[in-house]
């Protein structure tokens, strides 16, 4: 199965998914949203409010696009909750 990633930079890139166990799986994307809740907590430690503000803004997009490259890796993969998970108010 072909899916395609897209790296910090813009450039898109395909990859494959070769085997079974390459498949990411409900562990693996509890520990992404744990870890993106734990610098979205962080960021409170951040004393300058305009920092605070823009720490934030890089996370948010951090986490939606780790969500994007997860929902290549499993087709059951819920965007929404894993934002949700992530701390990352999601706008319907």
């Amino acid at each position: 199965m072909w899916h395609q990633t897209c790296m910090p930079n813009g450039a898109c890139e395909p990859i494959t998914q070769t085997e079974r166990g390459d498949a990411m799986t409900k562990k693996h994307f509890e520990a992404l949203a744990a870890a993106i809740r734990q610098a979205r907590e962080d960021v409170r430690l951040i004393d300058n409010p305009d920092g605070r503000a823009y720490a934030r803004a890089v996370i948010n997009q951090t986490a939606t696009r780790i969500s994007a490259t997860c929902a290549n890796f499993n087709p059951n993969f819920d965007r929404a909750r894993f934002l949700a998970a992530c701390g990352v108010e999601v706008t319907p």
